[in-house]
């Protein structure tokens, strides 16, 4: 039988057949079961059987950053690389902590070529070691016009005149140097004040202290300090209302009311600063213009060898012979209805 023509549509894709009857490739198929030239019937070849093979394992792969554990073994052996660098670091920080340690203990610990220790004299004093202090640092406030500003009132030492030991003068050494005394302020707080002329006066806060005065002229406070005639009288002052207020020292008040004594007037009608001899010059006196208010200002008069000079705010405004006659009072005045607030008031003797 002749091979048949392929077709159009089966060109190009043909597939070569099992020997099931059909042509192959290569050319004519034996039909089964046909017999060979011996006349045998061929038997088909055996098909290849046998067990399956296994498939191979593949094996687990470590999670990193865990040991894997297998067997038990000694310290370290199933570590991961990260847990060996970790006592590795440990260890070398360890060993670094040991070295600083004994060399600060070597440091400090005395050497044995050092020898005792230096052994004082016998005669010497603790006492000594510390620097003396001198009267004038341990004072109460208010012995310098610019230490006064702000400071809170000191307490009433009385007003003698007297000045302070120094608190570390022991004379147990006479290698020890003390400076040479100061000038002593002695406070002058409200209880060291009396009214006068039908003045009033009123404590506040922070050892301040009002005083009003209503009648025209002479009317204030007045103190006594017995600091004989070389002298600095401190304190400052401020109007609340009025024309102003008066320090005068070498003060005295006679029978009729009247004051005496040299002084600074803080005088707002005027303009500015006056000086004053009371009574007489009160009026009078002569005038250092400036702008007046109602702020916080520090006054001093200070009496040296017959000489006063007279300050505010630490500028010299004017400076005199002292007329007066030597007294202790301090007299304080005030006028036209006014009403004045005082702090930090001082007298300090001079030598």
């Amino acid at each position: 039988m002749p091979d048949p023509i392929p077709t159009n549509r089966n060109v190009g894709r043909q597939r070569p057949r099992t020997p099931r009857g059909r042509p192959g490739p290569r050319g004519p198929a034996v039909p089964l079961g046909a017999p060979d030239a011996a006349g045998a019937q061929p038997e088909p070849p055996p098909r290849a059987q046998g067990p399956p093979q296994p498939r191979a394992a593949v094996p687990a792969r470590p999670v990193v950053g865990r040991p894997v554990r297998e067997a038990p073994g000694g310290w370290g052996q199933n570590w991961t690389i990260r847990e060996r660098w970790l006592a590795g670091f440990a260890a070398a920080v360890s060993f670094i902590l040991v070295i600083v340690i004994v060399a600060v203990v070597t440091h400090t610990s005395p050497s044995a070529n050092s020898g005792p220790l230096p052994i004082p004299a016998s005669g010497s004093s603790s006492s000594n070691s510390q620097p003396a202090t001198t009267a004038s640092e341990s004072g109460s406030a208010g012995s310098s016009p610019s230490d006064s500003a702000g400071s809170p009132e000191p307490s009433d030492s009385g007003l003698s005149g007297e000045p302070s030991s120094s608190p570390n003068d022991s004379g147990s050494s006479p290698s020890a140097v003390s400076a040479a005394p100061g000038p002593v302020g002695i406070a002058l707080p409200v209880t060291a004040w009396t009214p006068v002329g039908g003045a009033s006066i009123t404590p506040r806060d922070n050892g301040v202290f009002e005083v009003t005065y209503d009648p025209t002229y002479w009317g204030g406070v007045i103190a006594h300090a017995n600091v004989g005639c070389n002298y600095q009288l401190s304190g400052q002052g401020r109007v609340l209302a009025g024309d102003g207020y008066g320090f005068s020292v070498y003060a005295s008040i006679d029978s009729e009311g009247t004051p005496y004594g040299q002084g600074l007037q803080y005088d707002v009608g005027a303009g500015g600063y006056k000086d004053v001899q009371l009574p007489d010059g009160s009026e009078s006196g002569a005038v250092h213009s400036a702008v007046t208010d109602n702020n916080w200002h520090t006054i001093t008069i200070q009496i040296l060898n017959g000489i006063y000079t007279s300050s505010v705010d630490g500028q010299v405004i004017f400076t005199g012979d002292m007329p007066a006659t030597c007294t202790s009072g301090l007299f304080i005045r005030l006028w036209n209805s006014t009403d004045a607030e005082f702090r930090n008031l001082s007298v300090t003797q001079l030598s």
